[in-house]
């Protein structure tokens, strides 16, 4: 788990969560929506990308480090009840980083460097200022070292959060 953060404007229609996030790794995550469907989800931390089977010859099947990661966020309602509200969001992401791979003869410090995609639900409660999402980020990534190209793959990543909804006087939703 990790602690969200978010920078907080007011304005109309403009809605930032910041919290908790956990799956395959731990770090920082913002969210901000700048209007009722786009917006901005951005994390950095240690996280961990599985890998989809392109960096087998390797004899890697994942590789972790320190990533920043920045995704584009389309969302729309699903289903609204009395107490909750469900999203589907979906978006392109770019991410890059660094990765010490202990794969190979010894340990190697790799920069990464990816682009992707991601889709997910989130719910919102509407007694409290409290949002949970969870998400699947397939997507593709080159690590390289100081002599050049490592090695590419496809990889893929879940996420689990947990946010509080920061109010900016702009975001009441019907």
């Amino acid at each position: 788990m990790a602690v969200m953060t978010a920078v907080t404007m007011s304005a109309k229609g403009l809605e930032a969560s910041a919290g908790l996030v956990g799956g395959l790794g731990i770090g920082i995550q913002g969210k901000i929506m700048f209007t009722e469907n786009m917006g901005i989800m951005d994390e950095l931390g240690y996280f961990m990308n599985l890998d989809g089977g392109t960096a087998k010859k390797y004899g890697m099947s994942a590789y972790a480090g320190l990533i920043n990661s920045t995704m584009f966020v389309y969302q729309r309602p699903i289903t609204e009840t009395t107490g909750m509200r469900v999203d589907w969001y979906a978006g392109g992401q770019a991410k890059i980083g660094w990765c010490p791979i202990a794969g190979w003869e010894q340990l190697v410090h790799m920069g990464m460097f990816g682009l992707g995609a991601g889709g997910g639900i989130e719910l919102k409660m509407k007694s409290a200022p409290i949002a949970a999402s969870f998400d699947f980020r397939p997507g593709w990534a080159m690590l390289f070292t100081e002599q050049g190209v490592g090695t590419h793959m496809f990889d893929y990543s879940f996420n689990l959060g947990v946010r509080y909804v920061i109010p900016t006087g702009g975001n009441k939703k019907k």
